[in-house]
């Protein structure tokens, strides 16, 4: 099968998270291609990490807890978020994630779209 195809998430650079704390690695970016795909990544954050209060004003994003337990507060909603959840956030809407006191870590497998782009088709 040509590599082109496939990346395994071993052979991708460690990266650090735009908003405060944790790590990332992206499989896919904006940069790569001409979709409205923003980023599509995992990201781990360890015990007492938090991404800090912020919203996307043109983009929707959707994670999957894949590992590990959490909170995740969106808009003026609190959410306590476990394993095998699936979060969406509407853009424009301010969210912040942290860490459950009794967690391992966690780990999230992300992607953002881009909605201007998405309307423009």
């Amino acid at each position: 099968m040509d590599e082109a195809f496939r990346i395994n998430l071993k052979d991708l650079p460690e990266l650090s998270i735009s908003h405060g704390a944790g790590r990332k690695k992206v499989f896919r970016s904006n940069e790569e291609d001409s979709s409205a795909l923003t980023q599509f990544a995992w990201a781990r954050l360890e015990n007492q990490e938090f991404c800090e209060l912020h919203k996307h004003p043109t983009m929707d994003e959707y994670f999957f807890v894949h590992r590990g337990r959490g909170k995740y507060r969106i808009g003026e909603q609190l959410l306590d978020i476990v394993e095998g959840d699936f979060i969406r956030i509407p853009a424009n809407t301010s969210h912040e994630l942290s860490m459950s006191k009794i967690s391992e870590g966690l780990e999230l497998i992300y992607f953002g779209i881009d909605t201007e782009m998405v309307k423009g088709t």
